[in-house]
């Protein structure tokens, strides 16, 4: 029998079992998850005595000594995504990414914390436009931290010129913009790309601003170098 606190409240386990077991399975905090049955991942970290478990802590450590790699939250609560952040700066990683499942749940004051934290914002044009009753993934466990999309009848409320204040509000040079299209029920991500590019510039964005969502962004974070000219890939190989 063994008598711990779990997220400020005393439990008790009676049985001799997996704590991941127990989590998920007795006390329903699905967020941690069996990943790679190992310990290896991270996907099954949790906080003891306030610090995280060795596999969160050895990845964080490799994606630091890579700067070519980015990280990623992933569909995870405010509250996870804000401690992310925070762990992201103490490990010295310079480039986080909230995806837009956790970017539209939000709050404004949780904007500027992740934003003050080093943290850029996805915003994808799904989310804002082609919802519908008919979920585009069945794979996730808690529906609390899906996408507003996933089988609602109707978009969060402002639609796209609300995503496309809130980034104009907050500063263009904190969100990189993405479609989620190419899933079930959606089409080809370049199609989206265009439709979000021409919603903006009906929202009165500058070719710049436009830019800087679309392009300037995601190249940073990428290590892509603007300057360079582009050379398609089929052409590339010719030479």
């Amino acid at each position: 029998m063994a008598t711990f606190s779990v997220n400020g409240k005393t439990v008790t386990v009676e049985k001799n079992q997996k704590l991941l077991r127990y989590l998920r399975d007795t006390l329903g905090l699905t967020s941690v998850k069996d990943g790679c049955s190992e310990g290896a991942c991270g996907t099954c970290t949790v906080l003891i005595d306030g610090k995280p478990t060795k596999a969160f802590s050895d990845i964080m450590q490799i994606i630091a000594d890579n700067p070519q790699i980015y990280l990623v939250s992933g569909h995870i609560s405010n509250q996870e995504a804000i401690d992310l952040c925070k762990y992201a700066k103490d490990y010295g990683i310079k480039k986080v990414l909230l995806s837009n499942a956790v970017t539209e749940h939000l709050s404004e004051q949780e904007i500027d914390q992740v934003l003050g934290l080093g943290a850029k914002l996805e915003k994808c044009l799904a989310e804002h436009t082609h919802t519908g009753t008919i979920p585009k993934t069945h794979y996730y466990v808690e529906p609390e931290y899906r996408a507003y999309d996933e089988g609602q009848s109707g978009a969060p409320k402002g639609g796209v010129y609300g995503a496309a204040e809130q980034m104009k509000k907050f500063g263009v040079e904190h969100f990189i913009c993405g479609t989620d299209f190419g899933v079930y029920t959606l089409p080809h991500p370049v199609e989206g790309f265009r439709e979000w590019i021409a919603c903006l510039m009906d929202s009165g964005w500058t070719d710049e601003e436009i830019r800087m969502v679309t392009t300037v962004n995601a190249a940073k974070m990428l290590d892509i170098d603007l300057s360079v000219p582009f050379v398609p890939y089929g052409e590339a190989c010719e030479k």
